[in-house]
C-alpha cells in the first residue's frame, strides 16, 4: 500500500511538473486563457478533436 501511494505521489508530481511546463510554454508564446478558450471554441466547430 505505501509503495502504490509513493508511486501516486510521484506521478502526480510529474503531471503538475508537466502542467507548469506546459502553461509557461503557453504563456511565452502569446496565449492566455481568453486566447485558448477562442481555439478550444473553433476546434469544437470542425470538430478538430486533436485541439481539445
Amino acid at each position: 500500500r505505501k509503495e502504490l501511494l509513493r508511486a501516486i505521489d510521484v506521478r502526480l508530481s510529474a503531471v503538475r511538473q508537466d502542467l507548469a511546463t506546459a502553461y509557461a510554454n503557453a504563456s511565452a508564446s502569446g496565449f492566455n486563457p481568453y486566447t485558448v478558450s477562442q481555439l478550444k471554441h473553433f476546434a469544437h466547430q470542425f470538430r478538430a478533436h486533436r485541439l481539445k
